[in-house]
């Protein structure tokens, strides 16, 4: 274990969180495993009523380590398999412009919204299924860093070189359109993480940092010179941050320097 954490504190965020959700989906699945050999009944739903965030508000009451333990359970192979490629994709991305701790506190902000989202649309419309899956907390990832990186692109199998705008706009008009179907409180969590992506992204770009908890008890107004003075040196900053980006767009990120990657982070944050 000491092992395993220690080698988890080499990787990216990213990584990180792609390994804890893939370390959740294994034991999961390993327990299960030794109490269907133990003679246990129903093992799977005893183990997945420990983790997976019941519908029911008077359940959650019980259960409300479920607001967050969810966003990190997967049943089905090919679900994680997808939820993960899209994390490390748009992760890596997110990271060209925000910080570690931006992304793992947007990923967090976003599996809560969702959550919320599913309890309020469950309590209303009485949706009893359970809900699982770290894909409104991805879809925060996805949608932030599109918004931000609209005109970036990802090359995609079989579609070639795509925007991200265009492939974030997919993702959440699949989701929409899913809304009717057998997984609508899945759906509705997925647009309280696509709500949490597109407050996050512009409270960036009005310079307040949502991740950071001081950003959220407001900011002391500015004089109006200092507001002419900070108006001037934003459009400076704009040009300087449109030079990195266009180094980034034609020679890729590893070509910019360590300071030119810390003026990126810093502008990025303050426009």
């Amino acid at each position: 274990m000491a092992l395993y954490i220690d080698r988890l504190k080499g990787l990216s965020v990213p990584a990180r969180l792609i390994a804890v959700n893939v370390a959740v989906f294994v034991l999961l699945h390993l327990t299960v495993l030794i109490l269907n050999a133990c003679g246990v009944a129903d093992a799977g739903t005893y183990v997945m009523g420990f983790v997976e965030m019941p519908a029911a508000a008077m359940d959650l009451m019980y259960r409300p380590w479920t607001v967050v333990s969810y966003m990190f359970v997967h049943t089905g192979v090919f679900h994680l398999l997808f939820n993960m490629l899209w994390l490390y994709w748009f992760g890596e991305y997110f990271l060209t412009l925000g910080t570690a701790r931006q992304l793992t506190v947007l990923y967090t902000y976003g599996g809560i919204a969702g959550a919320i989202f599913f309890i309020v649309y469950s309590t209303i419309w009485h949706h009893g299924g359970p809900l699982i899956g770290a894909s409104a907390a991805i879809l925060a990832v996805v949608v932030a860093t599109a918004w931000r990186m609209p005109d970036f692109k990802m090359n995609l199998f079989l579609f070639g070189s795509v925007s991200l705008k265009w492939i974030a706009g997919a993702l959440v008009a699949i989701s929409l359109i899913s809304l009717p179907g057998e997984n609508s409180g899945g759906n509705v969590a997925h647009l309280g993480g696509v709500l949490a992506g597109i407050v996050f992204a512009v409270a960036i770009r009005r310079g307040i940092d949502i991740t950071r908890m001081p950003a959220l008890l407001g900011r002391r107004k500015q004089s109006q010179s200092c507001h002419k003075h900070s108006s001037l040196r934003a459009m400076n900053d704009k040009e300087r941050l449109d030079a990195l980006l266009d180094k980034v767009r034609r020679s890729g990120y590893t070509s910019l320097t360590s300071e030119e990657r810390r003026q990126l982070i810093e502008l990025s944050n303050r426009l």
